[in-house]
Formats: structure tokens, sequence, C-alpha cells
């Protein structure tokens, strides 16, 4: 039997089934053996029958499992007990596939037929234990077994034996994740009415097997049926009485956890109940009187016990520490803790207001295993307060004077335990971690302590049994408070010692700790060159001692390696001239070699470059060989590489080092390989580099112009440029600008229009080729700019010239005049107005760009021109408009420029003239007008802010919405800090109670306002939802007063004047439910939403565009619903006939036989979006089994078309 196993195992008896009759015989043979009365043959036998299922056919391994199936079931207790086991040993070593499917169709039905046959509760946990094994493997081939498999576990959840409520617990949650829905909630039912009707003395194993359940099935929405069982384990809890029922507390407690990190949302309205729970059994420990300053305590006595006090004190008589099992039930109450603050973020004040102090306060626990999870769940919390987005300014403010008000006690109790040999390591873990949180959130508080604590950690560093991982933690808590080093937190004495003690842990055994110590160092390196002391220097010596030798040393870690190197690299360029002599050559030396090394090559090159860049020290010693070595690299296919290669050899050039003059042709040859469209940013890189040796070696100039300026040229076409590598070009060509003769500037500036006057050209193009003309006029003199801008001007007179051309020209003005002042250049102001009334729509965008770029540098001038521009052309409003825009983003977007912004006489004239013409009729010029206005509040909300609050008292509604959309911008806007919002936030509700304006307009702005607040600035309207969402309901009714009918032709069509404004407050609902999590989503919600997928009127008769409008909002509709499914599943399947008719009907809609090609689109798009509300629907417990479902399925059956996509759907 072993020699058979061997070559089973092996994988050489692959072809049993091509001699006949063999495959039968050794399957007979070993289910024979299994019976041996040898164990070690039975064994064998066993494993054999494992490794021989894989490899006979399907008819041979049904008669194996059968015959086993038969032993289970029909044998004696040892032939019932073999054939278990075999069975065991199979699914053990079977894996997932056809064969397995095989093994669950064979086995299943008849364990299942046992176990309702059986009352022998020993073989029907055997059976069970088989059953669990298989589901964990093969559960989605189970699913189809469901029906029998559920019936019969469920039975068994009442039995009398713990033992087989246990496991059968444990099999319906390896099983049931792959349950068909249906079957999910009936076996979650079960569960319910499992506890609903157990005694006491089995509630302990009911509740491990509610709890085995919850964590089975995870998030599973049809799992939503056992939160209804949390009241009845509230009611346990609260009703044990007696020491004996810890373990029941216990496993209360474990089941609110799973439950509070499965389903938030779900158990949000039992969380107060549980958090209190939580709170009360935090301390509960009935064997042990806590004095009143028990945190006081001396260190753990020597020659007594644990807990402070000897055994011949113990008036409990025959007591001992092993009887006592409440420390379980405080460890699971912090454990239910910290899933509350993790998973209910929208309750963080309550939750910290309610627990902190009462966390803090246990950080006395005697037991240090309920400790360790104390100490997790305040790190939970801590870190949830300094990193919440949904704590307000005074509710974080709140939290954080709970924090550092007790932040003493806990700075107290953490040295204590960091300094002594007695506590556990995964205490000081804990310890570590906490503190390094309190460090991050409450730095100011922290600064007194900070010494303190650094002393305690070093105990964890030099502990010798200590395991890694937690001097790992000890090391980042170190560079978490070196940060503190600004408010001088330590003396020199203290950084002295801690250095001692890094040194030695650097030099260790261990790579991975030597190199967090070594990281240490180089932030204390940055602390010391800030706050420099003679007492110092022999640390900086023994600093460098240890890493240059690291750097040398053969037989190094490469991580470790990589930070001596690092840390020797800021020796150099901080503290050269504190080493002894000779040491600097040799480390640069050292750091040279390094470059050679393929594994320390980059490392090396960014740590020389670090040094160069210093200033501090002379390199000429391997300046030579740098250059030609670096030169080199960028022809390796390494990109991190060339990037390295290229910074360093920038960093050289700019401090002029030797080599790089004798080595210019080269350097330039092998960099302008780089210069291609291929890699944007590695190109972007090189240009910087020769921007910088333009600028230090001139005489390069012609060889630059010669191998690189074509290469640049055709660069300027690629469509990638964007962002910081523009600039790269505009300093390249203006570095070689101011070495070019006069004479080469024009054809310099002929070859750059060039580059842009190609057909097909895209806009991004030209309008990098106009920044870099720019850049080349700029680079030369005033009077150039001036001459080029009227050649410029000249082409726009020109009708002969092309519209590229005259696109490119004003584009080149735009860019010279937003930093030149071309105010000088005579007739330009006519040249745009004329461009402005031009029919290529392409000039005169540009030409409004130009008109406002040109602005920005002469206001005096430009401004009271572009006003009388405004009265004058009334039909230029727009394009003039957009340049007042252009010219308000351009002054914002420069420092110096935007002092005119601040001027109150200059922003009241802009304000003025704004609100003049927000009277148009057309949408988008007072759209423009908005943002404007937005711009200029970022810019100035003391002066901007009350002007456009008097805004919505004006008697024209055109008016009001203007500044409600122009708010709208400026929660939206990106440069809105935090002083720009605290001078906004007052006026909030102002501006969104405006929904109730009588206008439809100025409703619909306000709306598009809350949606925009929900998205940049929940915390500004969170605390008013209450006063808002009435409001916001409120725009969601339908009134048959906003229909109106109009005629077009032989046509009559309807309008819908409140769609726009129903739509927009459907988005704004959708928001909410996306946003937030907190808000009620009972019956008026639902209301809300059936008005929003029913049709008020015969939608056929509306526009195209107004369809396209009345779609878009169901589809909205539609996907909150899907949503709201999740959470208020009660409600559905209670109201599914009400919601399901609009979605029947929108699934049945006929469209007319004359129906256009976007009218058949979008009703596809409806449907297809309503099939997806059904399916969400689906998923509700319940809903299936409902009578407004059944008369939906029963309807759509009449329409086999749309059955079938259904079908398909769901």
């Amino acid at each position: 039997v072993s020699d058979l196993l061997q070559e089973l195992q092996g994988g050489r008896f692959t072809e049993l089934d091509k001699i006949p009759r063999l495959e039968d015989k050794f399957c007979l043979e070993m289910l024979a053996r299994t019976q041996d009365q040898a164990s070690d043959v039975c064994s064998l036998a066993m494993k054999c029958l494992a490794s021989l299922v894989k490899v006979v056919s399907v008819e041979n391994g049904r008669k194996v499992v059968g015959e086993l199936c038969t032993s289970i079931t029909q044998g004696s207790d040892t032939k019932q007990e073999q054939g278990s086991v075999s069975l065991k040993t199979i699914v053990a070593n079977l894996e997932a596939g056809t064969t397995a499917k095989m093994l669950v169709e064979e086995s299943v039905p008849k364990l299942v037929e046992f176990i309702q046959s059986t009352d022998n509760a020993e073989a029907t946990s055997g059976c069970l234990d088989i059953l669990n094994d298989m589901g964990k493997k093969y559960g989605p081939d189970m699913a189809g077994k469901g029906e029998p498999l559920v019936d019969c576990l469920t039975k068994l959840l009442l039995s009398r034996d713990t033992l087989v409520r246990k496991k059968t617990a444990n099999c319906l949650a390896s099983v049931g994740p792959h349950f068909q829905p249906h079957l999910k909630s009936k076996v979650c039912l079960a569960m319910v009415d499992m506890l609903a009707n157990t005694t006491p003395q089995y509630m302990k194993t009911s509740i491990n097997a509610l709890a085995a359940v919850v964590q089975g099935m995870g998030k599973d929405c049809h799992c939503r049926t056992l939160v209804q069982s949390i009241p009845k384990l509230v009611k346990v809890v609260e009703g044990c009485d007696d020491e004996d029922d810890d373990e029941v507390r216990e496993a209360c407690l474990h089941a609110f956890e799973l439950f509070v990190r499965y389903h938030p949302e779900t158990v949000e309205p039992n969380v107060h109940k549980m958090l209190s729970i939580c709170l009360n059994l935090l301390s509960y420990d009935p064997n042990f009187a806590y004095g009143e300053e028990e945190d006081e305590t001396d260190e753990y006595m020597a020659d007594g016990d644990e807990d402070g006090y000897d055994d011949d004190d113990d008036e409990f008589g025959d007591y001992s520490d092993n009887d006592d099992t409440s420390w379980k039930v405080r460890k699971a109450s912090a454990k239910c803790l910290a899933s509350i603050i993790q998973a209910c973020p929208q309750l963080l004040l309550e939750v910290t207001e309610a627990s902190y102090e009462k966390l803090v306060g246990r950080l006395k626990e005697r037991e240090q295993n309920v400790l360790v999870d104390i100490l997790s769940a305040l790190q939970t919390l801590v870190w949830a307060i300094c990193s919440s987005t949904h704590l307000g300014v005074d509710a974080k403010g709140r939290c954080t004077t709970l924090i550092d008000k007790s932040l003493p006690k806990i700075v107290k109790m953490a040295t204590k335990e960091l300094e002594s040999r007695n506590t556990l390591s995964k205490v000081k873990l804990g310890y570590c971690r906490l503190l390094k949180e309190l460090v991050g959130g409450a730095r100011t508080s922290m600064v007194p302590h900070a010494c303190d604590v650094l002393r305690r950690v070093q105990h964890v560093i030099t502990e010798k049994d200590m395991e890694t991982n937690v001097k790992v933690e000890a090391f980042s808590l170190l560079k978490s408070l070196l940060t503190l080093s600004s408010e001088d937190a330590y003396s020199p004495k203290s950084l002295k010692e801690l250095l001692c003690v890094l040194l030695s842990a650097a030099t260790g055994k261990y790579y991975k700790i030597s190199a967090e110590a070594l990281r240490v160092v180089v932030a204390i390196l940055g602390i010391m060159h800030r706050r420099w002391d003679d007492a110092y220097v022999s640390a900086v010596r023994d600093i460098y001692n240890m890493a240059f030798q690291q750097i040398v040393a053969s037989d190094v870690d490469h991580e470790f390696r990589e930070e001596a190197i690092v840390c020797v690299g800021l020796l150099l360029s901080q503290f050269a001239t504190k080493l002894e002599p000779g040491k600097v050559e040799e480390a640069l030396r050292a750091l040279f070699d390094k470059m050679m090394g393929e594994t320390t090559r980059v490392p090396a090159i960014k740590t020389i470059t670090t040094v160069a860049a210093s200033g501090n020290v002379d390199i000429s010693c391997i300046s030579q060989d740098l250059v030609q070595e670096l030169t080199t690299y960028l022809k390796k296919a390494n990109n991190a590489l060339k990037f390295a290669a290229l910074s360093a050899l920038s960093t050289l050039i700019g401090l002029k080092q030797a080599g790089i003059a004798s080595q210019t042709e080269y350097l330039v040859e092998k960099s302008s390989e780089l210069v291609k469209g291929d890699d944007i940013s590695l190109a972007s890189a090189t240009l910087q580099m020769l921007a910088k040796l333009l600028a230090m070696e001139s005489a390069c100039v012609s060889i630059v112009e010669k191998a690189v300026m074509p290469k640049v040229l055709v660069l300027l076409q690629s469509p990638l440029l964007q962002g910081s590598s523009i600039v790269s070009l505009q300093t390249f060509f203006k570095e070689i600008t101011k070495l070019l003769p006069s004479s080469a500037i024009n054809q310099t500036i002929e070859s750059i229009e060039h580059a842009a006057l190609s057909d097909g050209v895209k806009h991004n193009i030209q309008s990098t080729v106009a920044k870099c003309i720019a850049s080349v006029c700029l680079a030369t003199s005033q009077s150039k700019c001036d001459e080029y801008a009227q050649q410029l001007l000249l082409h726009l007179g020109d009708a002969s010239v092309p519209i590229q051309k005259q696109v490119l020209c004003l584009m080149c003005l735009a860019e010279i005049g937003r930093k030149s002042d071309l105010s000088r250049c005579e007739g330009i102001d006519t040249a745009l107005l004329r461009c402005l009334e031009s029919v290529p729509e392409d000039v005169r965008s540009a030409a409004s760009y130009a008109l406002g770029s040109i602005a920005t540098q002469n206001l005096g001038s430009f401004l009271p021109k572009l006003f009388a521009h405004l009265e004058s052309y009334p039909k230029l409003q727009y394009l003039l408009l957009l340049s007042l825009k252009e010219m308000i983003v351009s002054l914002l977007a420069d420092v110096k420029l935007s002092k005119h912004l601040q001027d109150k006489k200059t922003v009241t004239e802009l304000v003025d003239v704004l609100f003049k013409y927000c009277e148009s009729e057309e949408d988008v010029i007072r759209s423009i007008i908005a943002e404007c206005l937005g711009h200029l509040v970022v810019s100035n909300p003391g002066t901007v802010l009350p002007l456009l609050r008097t805004g919505l008292k004006s008697d024209s509604p055109n008016a009001r919405e203007v500044s409600v959309t122009a708010f709208r911008d400026v929660v939206s806007d990106a440069k809105m800090d935090a002083s720009i919002q605290l001078a906004v936030s007052p006026a909030v509700m102002e501006f969104v109670s405006m929904m109730d304006d009588p206008d439809l307009k100025v409703q619909r702005a306000a709306i598009l306002l809350f949606n925009a607040l929900l998205h940049h600035r929940q915390d500004m309207v969170v605390r008013h939802m209450g006063t808002l969402l009435p409001l916001l309901y409120k725009k969601t009714h339908f009134s048959k007063d906003s229909l109106r009918e109009i005629i077009l032709g032989p046509f009559k069509q309807i309008v819908d004047d409140s769609l726009q404004v129903r739509r927009a407050a459907f988005e704004c609902i959708h928001t909410i439910h996306t946003n937030l999590s907190n808000v009620d989503a009972g019956d008026p919600l639902l209301d809300v939403l059936l008005s929003g997928v029913s049709d008020h009127y015969d939608f056929t008769k509306v526009s195209h565009l107004s369809l396209a409008d009345h779609f878009s909002m169901k589809m909205t509709c539609h996907s909150i619903l899907s949503k709201l499914s999740e959470s208020a599943g009660d409600v559905f399947v209670a109201r599914s006939e009400d919601i399901l008719t609009p979605l029947y009907k929108i699934l049945t809609h006929k469209l007319k036989a004359d129906a256009v090609k976007q009218e058949i689109e979008r009703v596809e798009e409806v449907q297809n979006s309503a099939l997806r509300t059904i399916k969400a629907f689906k998923q509700v417990e319940g809903m299936e089994e409902s009578e407004g479902f059944k008369k939906f399925l029963t309807g759509l059956k009449k329409f086999p078309s749309m059955l079938q996509k259904y079908e398909e759907a769901t």
C-alpha cells in the first residue's frame, strides 16, 4: 500500500483505465484495506483512496464515494469512523473541479438523508464535519443541493446536543454564502428563530452559532434578517447577573462585533445600546478591587505574583486566577468598541465623548491580553479623530481637547510599561502604536512629554529578547517623536544618549532592525544640523565610521547598505567640516565605487547629487570620471537611472564642476537622444539639464542648436505636452535665445511657428507653440516684444492670412501680453476688436483670450476699454465677458498681479458692471458672469460677498440666480482655503435657502449649490440637513401648473417648465444618499422617488431634448431606489406594488412605429436602468415572495421579449 501511495503521489499511475479492470481492482482493494485491522495499513489505504480518486474514471470514483457513504450510513461504529475519515481525507486532498463535483453529487444527498434518519449525535457530528469541509472547498458545487441541505441543517439548529448545533452553524457558515437568495433568507430566519427559542442552558452555543453564520455570510444583503436578533442579544446581556454567565456575555459581544463589522448601516439604530453595553462591560472585573491609585503602583513584585499581591493575602480561599473568565468579557468589549469606531464614522463625536476617558481609565487593566485590545481600541479612536472628514471644526476641537486632557495619564502608563521587563511584547507594541498616533494628533501637547517617552522607547530597542516587529514599531515611534524637534523638545544630551543606542542597534545582526535604526539616525542628523552644538562632534564621527563600514563591507543587506549610503551623503552635505581630515575624499570615492554596482547605482547617484548640491564639499577628486560615467548612463534602459543621472548632471553643471566643459559635446550628443515624444517626462528633464548647461557654458550653444534644436521642434508637435514639460521647453528656449545673435532669433521664431501651422494641428499644440514664442521674445527685450507684437497685428489686419495663422498670432499676443505691457502697441485694441467680430469661431475665441490676457499687465489702460466695448457692442457681450473672466483668472494666478483684486474700488466697479449685464436672457452669459463673481469672492471675500448677498434681495430673478450660481462656484473652487471658508460659512444658509424662491431658475441654481456643497464642503451644510431636506423634497413635487402646450407647425408639444428643477433635486438626493450615511430612508423619501419614476403626463408628446431630461431624471431615481433597497428592505417589501408599477410601465412601453433612432436608444437606456433596479430589489429579503413582485412577474410574461431581457439581467 505504501508503494502504491508513492507511485500515485509521484504522478506515475495516470493511465490505469488502459488496462482492463485494473481500476476496478485497485479501487476495491483499497476500499477493503481501509477496514484492515492494522491501523497503519488503514491510514495508508485512506491516503491512497484520496490520490486514486483523482486518476480513476468518474464512474469508478462514484463507486468509491458511494461505498464510503454506505460505510458511514449503514456500517458499524468502526466502519462509520473509518468511512468518515476516508471521505474527509479525499476532501482534504481533492481540489475543486469535475471530480469534486462528482464527489458532491454522490455524497451530499446520502449524508443528508442519513442525518435526517439517525438519532446518533456522534455520527451526525461526523457527517457535519464532512459537509463543512466540502462547503469550504466546493461551496459553488454544493449550491445545487441547497434545498434539502438547508431543510436538514435548519432542523439541526434546534438539536439538544451542543456539539451538533455548533457544527451545524459552522456548516451553514461555510455553505451559506453559495445558496440562492431565498435559501439564504430561510437560513437567517431559522437562526433568528433558534435564538428566540433557545433555553438558557444552550444560550452560549446558540449565540456562537449565530456569530459563525454572520461571519460566514459576510456582507451579503440577504443576511440582514439576522439583525433582528440584536434586541434578543441585548436582553440576554442585560439579564446576565451571575459570574457564571461570562461566556454568554463574551458570545454576545462577539456577535455584536461581527454585526457592526459586516452590517454597519443596518445595525445603526442599535449602535448606541451596543456602545453602552461595551462601555459597562469594559470595566467588568468582579474578582479584583482596583484602588483609586492603582495606576500609580510600583513595578510588579519580584517575589510575588504579577498582580502585585501575595498568595498569603488571598481572602478568597480556594479561588484561583484560572477560574476567572471575566477577562474574556473585557477583551470582547474592547474589540466590539473598536469595530464601532471603525464602522460608524458618522457617530464619531458621540462615541469619542462616551468612550475616550473610559478607555484611558482602563489602561490600568491587570490582564495584559485584555490591555492589548484596549490599546488597539484607543489607537483606533485617536486615528479616527485625526483623519476624520465627518467631524466639523467645533466637533474636532472637542475631541482634541479630550485627547490633550488625558495625554499625561497615557504617557505615564506608557512609560511605565515600556520600561518594565514583565510587560508582554504585544502590550509594548500597542503602546508604541498608540503613542505614534498621539504624536500625530496632539503635537503641541506632546512636546512636554517627548523627552521622557524618548528615553523609555530606548529600553524597548535595547531589550535583547524583544521581537523584531516591536523594535521596528519603536523605531517608527522615534521618527514621529523627532518631528517635534522644531519645538525644541530635546536637549543635546538626550540626543547623544539616543545615538549611542541607535549605533549599537545599527551594528546588530538583524538587517531589518539595523536599517530602521539608520533611518532614525538620519532624522537625528537633521535636528543636529538645525541646532548645532559642539557636543555633537564625536557623535558625528562615530556615525560616519559606522555608516562607512557598512558601505564598503561585502556582506551587507541591500536595504541596509542603501540607508548607509544616504546617511553618509547627509553627513558629507551637512557636517563635512566636522569630520576628520581625509574622510570626505574617502567617502566620495566609496560612493563613486558604489555607482559601479548594479543594485547601489541609483541611490549612490542620488546621494552624490545631494552632496554636490549642498555646496559644502569639493568633489573635484571624482568630478572628471563622474561626468563621463553619468553621461554613459543616459544610454541605459533603466528610466530611474536616467532620471538620477540627469538630475546629477544638472547639479554638477550648476556648480561649474571640472569635467563639464571638456565633455560638453559628448554630453549634448548623448542627451539629445532623450528629446523625443516617446517619454515626455524624460524629455522634459533633459531639456531642463540642457537649459542649465546653456546658462553656464555659453560656448555650447552651437552644438545644442545643431544637435538638439531639430528634435525640440519635432517634440513641439506632440499633443502630450502639458504642465511641467511645457515649462521645460520655455526655459530651454529662453536660455538658448540669450546666446543667439539677433539675426538668428527671427529664424528661431519662424521655426517654432512652423510647428503650429501644419494641417490639422490641435489647439493645445498651438498654445504650446505660442508660449515658446513668448519665451523667446521675453528673453530679449521689451522693444523686441513690441516689435514682434506689431508684426502680429499686421498679420491680423491682412485678409489673405490663413485662419490658422491668425489664431496663432492671437495666442502669441496673449502669452506675450500676459508678461509684458503691450499697451504701447498702436492699434492693438482695435485689431482685437476686429477679430472679435470675425466670422471664424476659432479666431473670435482666440481674440477673446488674447484681450483678457493682455489686460492683466495694464488694468488702467485696458479695463475701461473693456467696459466701454461691453456697452457699445451688445452682440460681443459673450466674448468680452470671456475676456473679463480670463483677465480675473490670470490676475489670481500671479501673486504680484493679484494685489489689483484687493483694491476695493476696482473690485466694486467690476462687480457693478457684471451685475449690470446679468439681465441677459442667454444662460451662457449669466453663467460666465457668475464664474467671474465667484473668482472675485475667492480673491476678496470681504468686499465681494456682501455685494453678492445684496444680489439675493434683488427684484430681478436673473440677479438672484447669478448670485446663487456665483456662490456655488466659490464652494467648488479648489483655491478656497480655511480663511475663505470661515468668511463664507455664515452666508451658506442664506444662499441655499433660495430653493424656496418663486422663480424656477433661482430654485435650480440653489439646488445645484446644495449639491456642490454636499460634494465639496459637507461640513458647511450637514448640520442644517433637518431644515434643508424638506425644502429639497418640496422641489421634487409635480404640479400641472408647470405644464404648457406649444404649437410647432402642425404639431403640438408639451413643455414641463419644472422638469429641470425636479431633475436637479433628484440628483441632489442621489448625492445625499451617496455621500452621507445617516439620512432617513423611510416612507416620505419613497413617496418622493415614486413621484420621480412615475409619468405625470404623456411624455411621448414632449420634444427630444425634454425626453432626454425626463428619462435622465427617472434613471437617477432608479439609482437611488437601488441604493436604498440595501438599507430599507422592509419598507420596499411592504410597498412592492407601488414601486414596481411604474417600473413595469416603462418596461412595457411601446414605441411608435415612426420612432427615430435617438428615441429608441433613450427608451432602451431607461429600460436597462429599470432592469438593474429590479435586480437590486430581488436581493431584498422577502421581495420575491411579496404579492407586488408576483403580480409584476405575471404581467411581464405577456411580453416575451422583455421577459427574456429581464431573465438575462437578473
